[in-house]
C-alpha cells in the first residue's frame, strides 16, 4: 500500500482513483503522520435494497 502526502494526492488524484479501483489503495499523510482513510474503490454496481 502506497502512502502519499496530500499536496501530492490532489495533484494526481485521478490516478490514484484509477489504481484504486485496479485494487492498489493509497494512503493519506500529513507531515508524515496518516490523516485519511486509505483511498479504496468502491464497487461499480449498487446493490438493490
Amino acid at each position: 500500500m502506497e502512502m502519499l502526502q496530500i499536496r501530492e494526492v490532489k495533484a494526481s488524484f485521478s490516478a490514484l482513483v484509477a489504481a484504486a479501483e485496479k485494487g492498489r489503495p493509497t494512503l493519506v499523510s500529513r507531515h508524515g503522520r496518516l490523516c485519511a482513510d486509505p483511498l479504496i474503490a468502491l464497487p461499480t454496481e449498487r446493490p438493490e435494497c
